[in-house]
């Protein structure tokens, strides 16, 4: 079973896989990899990094943080010491703030929020700035 693949053509809907592929910004070939899930030269399954589910969420208006889950990047198990090579390395705090039984609900959904956005540095600057006054704010 290949629950990526089944998403991506589910999203992908009627569009044509050219068409799909071009607004995405990937080949129509790796497209089509990623929707079986193998590559067929070599038998593998196919792995598309952070950045590739990254293009595919914003194409697809599609949740982020839930398409990373379906590809096996990311799981509920994860903590900052098993975070993955291609996944942000500031998801490391947002984890630490979520997993924290001590800060509150309305900051732990911010971080749940802030995991979906993709950020420019210095928009990380001020979030890491937010994240550690969390953490002061919660001692």
């Amino acid at each position: 079973m290949n629950k990526l693949g089944d998403l991506l053509i589910q999203l992908r809907g009627k569009e044509t896989l050219r068409d799909a592929s071009k607004r995405i910004g990937v080949s129509h070939t790796y497209l089509s990899l990623l929707e079986k899930g193998i590559d067929p030269r070599t038998g593998k399954t196919i792995r598309p990094t952070a950045d590739t589910l990254k293009l595919l969420a914003k194409a697809y208006q599609y949740d982020y943080q839930q398409l990373l889950k379906v590809a096996g990047i990311l799981n509920s198990d994860l903590t900052e010491d098993t975070l993955p090579s291609g996944v942000p390395h500031y998801y490391k705090d947002f984890l630490e703030v979520i997993n924290d039984p001590s800060v509150s609900e309305d900051k732990k959904e911010l971080a749940r929020l802030l995991l979906k956005t993709p950020l420019h540095p210095e928009q990380l600057e001020l979030l890491r700035g937010m994240i550690t006054n969390f953490k002061a704010a919660n001692k």
